[in-house]
């Protein structure tokens, strides 16, 4: 049922993306995690078995079936690439608009391509 909701209200716009959503039932201490809007999958935790773990960090695509990952890792990049596409039209825009011509863009757009990108984590 949470699920259904969470795929009914996840971002998935021109610059949002959801990279994940979370269930957490509080007072049975479970939590469902939901991989990039691929809703079809969920991982359950349960909250004092993780805590009796220790402190850690767990990449949050390694808890999900390969499918899964591969599925969300496509629809990231995909939405990556329209972003990307977005600030550079912005750019471009910007600088016709104000005039510094196309050399500043493109330096731009180099500075943006080379920004070390993070998909997402869970620190425990």
């Amino acid at each position: 049922f949470a699920g259904d909701i969470l795929e009914a209200v996840h971002l998935k716009t021109l610059t949002t993306h959801t990279l994940h959503s979370n269930v957490i039932d509080l007072k049975s201490g479970e939590i469902y995690i939901y991989y990039m809007s691929q809703y079809g999958e969920a991982i359950h935790l349960n909250i004092a078995d993780e805590l009796a773990k220790g402190q850690r960090v767990v990449e949050t695509r390694s808890l999900f079936s390969a499918d899964t990952a591969q599925a969300g890792d496509a629809s990231y990049h995909k939405f990556e690439t329209r972003f990307r596409i977005a600030q550079v039209t912005v750019i471009i825009i910007g600088l016709v608009v104000f005039g510094s011509g196309g050399a500043v863009a493109f330096k731009k757009f180099e500075t943006l391509s080379q920004t070390p990108h993070v998909i997402t984590g869970i620190s425990l």
